[in-house]
């Protein structure tokens, strides 16, 4: 009896860790990957123009990718915003841009840390910092990546309380991020 006791409670602790840390690879029409925990599902309403949305409501953690064709872009922004060499606009100059927007849009932003690097052999800015909305602090990790012919934004989120819980796993589907 004791024995039977005893699988039932490895098996349970062995099912309880693979929604926790296994990930399964989602890929968006055959533009890029990602790896996100089993435990996030496709979601729609955390933003109406991303081409990615999984959450978990219960974990308080959430996942969005937006994208912008470079060549879209460069028409809608005035010529002053490109480099004069080639016509194009800077993985600098567009993550200023995009924070530029982030800031008009929150009420109190603070811990703001940006940080080059590169994932996956695309250059990226990697930004971290704690937000409040409605009254709640929040904890985001706020990642740009220059591709081939787009920009990505990479969002996830949490509750701040939740940031040393879910940090690893935010780090991880940022670190498998991959356009194809």
């Amino acid at each position: 009896m004791r024995f039977c006791f005893f699988l039932l409670l490895v098996f349970c602790i062995m099912m309880s860790c693979k929604n926790k840390y296994e990930t399964e690879k989602v890929s968006v029409e055959n533009r890029f990957s990602v790896e996100l925990p089993y435990h996030l599902k496709k979601t729609k309403g955390l933003n109406e123009d991303a081409i990615l949305q999984y959450s978990n409501a219960v974990q308080e953690l959430y996942v969005v990718v937006l994208e912008e064709k470079k060549d879209k872009l460069l028409n809608s922004l005035n010529k002053d915003s490109l480099s004069k060499e080639n016509n194009v606009m800077s993985l600098e100059k567009y993550s200023s841009l995009c924070y530029e927007r982030l800031e008009n849009h929150t009420e109190e932003l603070k811990d703001f840390d940006v940080k080059n690097s590169v994932i996956n052999g695309l250059n990226a800015k990697d930004a971290e910092f704690v937000v409040k909305i409605s009254g709640v602090n929040m904890y985001y990790n706020y990642v740009i990546l220059e591709g081939t012919d787009y920009y990505y934004q990479l969002f996830i989120w949490t509750l701040l309380r939740h940031k040393r819980d879910h940090h690893s796993s935010i780090r991880h589907i940022i670190s498998t991020f991959c356009e194809y």
